[in-house]
């Protein structure tokens, strides 16, 4: 990845991380005190390794990526073996579909340097900000519950959150790193990361739990952290066909 390309994609992280953190303080009744000793705040500054692993990704090529599939692959099955005679079907199919959208990040660099490039970072800044849209539309417009069978603490606003937050991510990439907006892509990652959020919390509902694990501390575990993230991936890949 060329150097100016790296720093515009550190520099728009920066931008959007102090954003979010700015945005979080008036949840706390606009005390940065309150914000800067809650769980919250560890969620937040948790994006700056999972930033550096994906970029890490990006530099290193397929030999990082099949590393990064192999320990994520590993953590998932970690994660859910304590539960596995609990786990019905549903949950079970939804653990493997999760690991088999991992397992997708290798065969982006099948394709040409420049392919790969565009279509991860498109991948990477809008999943992500599917999932904080996801948030703070849910948190500031939050009015119509989903179905307690899903998770009756989201909203339909959150879920609208999600499509609107990997749009953003696609304009800001367009922006920023002058990376044609490929509108159908955002769309498409904002309904997959929707998708595999609302499959995570079914799953989770059923087998009575709030989070897979404390593996990356105010995320969650690795289950909770991919659940969009893996499904994003397939359609990403599929968009390089």
């Amino acid at each position: 990845m060329a150097s100016d390309t790296l720093v515009r994609i550190t520099l728009l992280f920066v931008m959007l991380l102090t954003l979010g953190a700015a945005t979080c303080i008036p949840l706390f009744d606009w005390s940065t005190r309150k914000f800067f000793r809650s769980k919250l705040w560890v969620k937040v500054y948790w994006w700056i390794p999972i930033f550096a692993v994906f970029i890490a990704a990006l530099e290193l090529g397929v030999l990082a990526a099949g590393i990064i599939s192999i320990f994520l692959t590993l953590q998932i099955v970690r994660e859910f073996w304590p539960h596995r005679r609990a786990a019905g079907w549903y949950t079970r199919t939804y653990t493997a579909t999760v690991i088999v959208g991992i397992t997708t990040l290798p065969f982006y660099f099948t394709f040409s340097q420049h392919a790969v490039i565009d279509s991860l970072l498109v991948v990477g800044f809008a999943s992500p900000l599917s999932d904080v849209f996801a948030f703070f539309l849910g948190n500031y417009a939050g009015r119509h519950p989903l179905p307690v069978q899903i998770n009756n603490r989201k909203s339909w606003e959150g879920v609208l959150g999600q499509i609107v937050g990997a749009l953003v991510g696609v304009a800001l990439l367009a922006l920023f790193v002058d990376i044609p907006a490929n509108w159908l892509l955002g769309l498409g990652i904002g309904l997959a990361s929707a998708f595999g959020d609302i499959a995570n919390s079914v799953a989770k509902r059923q087998l009575a739990i709030k989070d897979w694990g404390d593996t990356i501390p105010g995320h969650g575990g690795i289950l909770d952290r991919c659940a969009s993230l893996s499904v994003a991936l397939v359609v990403g890949l599929v968009s390089l066909l």
